[in-house]
């Protein structure tokens, strides 16, 4: 089930056409990006959008938010504690 893992950083990366990269990393003890992912968001002010990019990225919609708001700067998002349950 390492695919139900969720990512323990996030960060954004803001676009001059409006597009924005969410780039999701997991890891365990030194391999911190041990796993990647990356999810697109066209329109943030579409709810649809960031509700689908966090099904993709495993992350609530709160760290995604919180991500665009803070472009360029790594997160800890709020959904690491469940990291355990798929180890």
């Amino acid at each position: 089930m390492k695919n139900k893992l969720v990512p323990n950083r996030i960060k954004a990366t803001l676009y001059s056409e409006g597009r924005i990269a969410i780039q999701a990393t997991w890891g365990f003890g030194c391999e911190v990006n041990a796993g990647g992912a990356v999810a697109q968001i066209h329109n943030q002010n579409d709810s649809e959008q960031i509700s689908s990019a966090a099904r993709y990225l495993h992350c609530e919609e709160l760290d995604i938010l919180e991500a665009i708001d803070t472009p360029e700067k790594v997160i800890e998002t709020t959904t690491v504690i469940k990291t355990m349950g798929g180890i």
